[in-house]
């Protein structure tokens, strides 16, 4: 007797069950078609989340699959930057939006005859973003300077840009899963027409379009990217990120916190050369090999933009064109290698120097307001943060105060600054 044949799945309303045994091949195999329909009938009752889901877990690995069946990356921009749910951080004024900006015009075809279109195959691009003007007003720049009228290329098949934030009401799962639903119903999921290549993603930025730029609590910001992962996960996505603009360092580490480096893919650095303008956006944590360290943005020239103020009142405003160059290993090892990116040993000690009349200026003022009372170390590694002072550091600056004796080492766990004991 087959396994599936029981009285609840076959006729659970039958008050007797003798006589299974004596059944036909026929007859069972009826009995096995009707239960084969009722299962189909209640998959189709299944929300599309759950569908997914269960595509998910019923879609097991081909271990024997050969070489050359094995999936590779595919790539945004080969070379430089791969389809994947990728998180970049940068300060602000780092390129972050003006340098995505330049590279979803190449994305979507608006520059065809752009030197960087033969590491691309075309897609389309869907912004969420908490200030849509600029992206506007940025797409209408370029389409000025570049769009050809004759090439039938409407902006709209190919840009998908929507103001969007989250409120601390909002249940972020929830939100995700519009973000979704958004993509594959509403959009149609946005394929490119040409190439039939996914749409890129772009939340910009994760703090203003989720309201985490005030969020300490890593458990909301983990919670957000979970949520977005469990969603949009198998999209090419760019969430861009801000990070304090005492965090900028050419080459340093993208996305600090390993708890939440294991919630994304990919991760990738927005830094920008004051100097000469130029901004990259270099990779950081990825899984899959890039032949070059990612890519460099250029202003190469200025354009006026026609529009209206909230108040009616019409005007022109400027925009900044952007070209796009691939930035090579070798060129990001000397950047990293530069007194940009690697302070001279000099410069280190004016670094430490400055810092440390910064922690003697907020322990005095902190003395002065409470008395002079004995602390432990964490106490004045506390107050360096306070002022500025990263972590990494705080320790290392009130250890330079005590060798020097502003501060005295009481016992292993306490001291106070010798000038007010």
């Amino acid at each position: 007797m087959s396994k599936w044949i029981t009285k609840e799945t076959i006729a659970p309303e039958a008050d007797s069950w003798s006589g299974m045994d004596t059944w036909t091949e026929v007859e069972q195999a009826a009995v096995k078609e009707t239960a084969d329909k009722a299962i189909a009938k209640a998959k189709g009752n299944l929300s599309i989340e759950e569908k997914r889901l269960l595509q998910r877990l019923s879609d097991p690995v081909d271990l024997n699959k050969q070489e050359g069946d094995f999936p590779i990356a595919a790539w945004v921009v080969e070379g430089c930057l791969v389809e994947t749910f990728g998180f970049a951080s940068g300060p602000p004024g780092s390129t972050k939006t003006t340098g995505t900006i330049a590279l979803a015009t190449l994305l979507t075809g608006m520059r065809p005859n752009h030197p960087m279109m033969e590491r691309i195959i075309k897609r389309n691009v869907i912004v969420f973003s908490e200030d849509e003007g600029q992206w506007q007003k940025n797409w209408a720049g370029y389409t000025k300077e570049y769009l050809d009228p004759e090439s039938g290329y409407n902006p709209n098949d190919h840009m998908y840009i929507k103001r969007f934030t989250v409120s601390p009401d909002d249940d972020v799962n929830m939100v995700a899963k519009m973000m979704r639903y958004t993509i594959d119903h509403t959009l149609n999921g946005f394929k490119h027409p040409e190439t039939g290549y996914d749409p890129l993603i772009v939340i910009d930025t994760f703090g203003s379009v989720f309201n985490t730029e005030n969020i300490e609590s890593f458990g909301q910001i983990a919670s957000v990217l979970m949520a977005l992962g469990e969603h949009l996960g198998d999209l090419p996505v760019m969430i861009n990120h801000h990070v304090p603009k005492s965090a900028e360092r050419f080459g340093s580490d993208p996305l600090g916190s390993v708890a939440l480096k294991a919630l994304v893919k990919g991760t990738y650095g927005w830094w920008r050369d004051e100097a000469d303008n130029v901004g990259y956006m270099y990779k950081g944590k990825a899984r899959d090999v890039h032949e070059h360290a990612g890519l460099k943005f250029k202003a190469i020239k200025s354009v006026n933009i026609a529009g209206v103020n909230k108040y009616g009142v019409r005007g022109e405003d400027r925009i900044l064109i952007v070209d796009v160059e691939v930035l090579s290993n070798e060129e990001y090892s000397e950047l990293k290698m530069s007194t940009v990116g690697n302070p001279t040993s000099e410069q280190r000690i004016d670094e430490h120097q400055k810092a440390k009349d910064k922690l003697k200026a907020r322990v005095a003022d902190q003395f002065t307001r409470i008395g002079v009372e004995p602390k432990n170390k964490s106490f004045y590694q506390n107050l360096a943060t306070e002022v500025g002072i990263s972590n990494k550091k705080s320790s290392v600056v009130v250890e330079g105060l005590i060798a020097e004796g502003w501060l005295t080492q009481i016992t292993k766990q306490q001291i106070i600054p010798t000038h007010l004991a």
